[in-house]
C-alpha cells in the first residue's frame, strides 16, 4: 500500500501504469479479466509498476 492505493512493482520500474477500474462494471470487468494476469507478470518482471 502507497497511501490510499495499491502499488505493485518496484519504484525503479522504467513505466507505471495507473489502473482505475470497478469490477463490477461490465466494462472494468473486462479490462480486469484480459489484463490483469499480464500487469502482474511485467509487475513482477520489472517492466512497470502498477498503482
Amino acid at each position: 500500500m502507497d497511501g490510499a492505493k495499491t502499488v505493485v512493482g518496484e519504484a525503479e520500474a522504467p513505466h507505471t501504469v495507473t489502473v482505475s477500474v470497478d469490477p463490477r462494471r461490465g466494462w472494468c470487468a473486462k479490462f480486469e479479466a484480459g489484463s490483469g494476469v499480464v500487469l502482474a507478470e511485467r509487475a513482477a518482471a520489472g517492466k512497470v509498476r502498477v498503482e
